[in-house]
């Protein structure tokens, strides 16, 4: 048998075997690629179909399969889901890396330029400079932050991982440091208004989805009380 391999060529994925090329799909019919915009699904597209392909699946299922697949909140929690709420559009994402967020970065790029806040903790067990650039990578996107302690601090002293984030989002920079995964999404919601964008980094994704869908603008809203000390007062004034 000839090589066999899996190719993506002017918007189509193609299965090829030798000189041998057979259309599977194009990539415009697969709604969780945005048309093809959002590279890193196009790269699970293809992981995926080569997977299927090498268990024996007939093209025309994996091609059907892939145009049905949907990246919501029921399917694949935490990956790349988008929701519209009360006219904010609410994406909640499991990114803890910078690999992660700058891919996060390019896949919100075709859902337009929107005012943005930004709800993330991170993992204490990562060294500073590698929270540092995490953090750093957040700023392509995000205008506003809600910064949070993970529920495992994995060593870290409480607050330590929100404010070393903080030291790299610059002193023009709005943010506020709360309590827990929860009260952070809510006080993201809170500073978020028709238009805009709220975007979470969730660490327990199934809680994040509950509070998530729970979110209304015609609910009572929270206030955003920040446990930073008073000289820090300054960083979130106008909240």
């Amino acid at each position: 048998m000839g090589e066999e391999g899996l190719v993506e060529h002017m918007g189509h994925e193609l299965l090829a075997v030798g000189e041998v090329e057979t259309d599977l799909i194009e990539l415009d019919r697969l709604p969780f690629t945005a048309g093809a915009r959002i590279r890193f699904q196009v790269a699970n597209a293809l992981a995926a179909v080569a997977a299927a392909w090498g268990a024996g699946l007939n093209p025309a299922i994996i091609a059907r399969a892939l145009s049905t697949f949907r990246t919501d909140a029921g399917t694949v929690p935490g990956r790349f889901n988008v929701l519209q709420i009360d006219g904010v559009e609410v994406v909640l994402d499991y990114a803890h890396n910078e690999a992660a967020l700058r891919a996060v970065a390019q896949a919100l790029d075709p859902l337009g330029k929107r005012r943005t806040v930004l709800v993330i903790g991170l993992p204490g067990d990562r060294r500073d400079r590698e929270l540092a650039a995490t953090a750093a990578a957040t700023r392509a996107f995000a205008d506003e932050y809600v910064l949070y302690d993970l529920a495992d601090r994995r060593g870290r002293e409480a607050g330590e991982v929100p404010r070393l984030i903080a030291s790299q989002l610059g002193p023009d920079v709005r943010y506020v440091i709360a309590g827990a995964e929860e009260e952070a999404i809510r006080c993201g919601w809170a500073r978020t208004r028709r238009g805009d964008r709220l975007l979470v980094i969730a660490d327990d994704v199934a809680a994040a989805v509950a509070t998530v869908r729970s979110l209304s603008h015609g609910a009572d809203e929270e206030t955003c009380a920040s446990p930073l000390r008073p000289d820090d007062e300054r960083t979130h004034a106008g909240w």
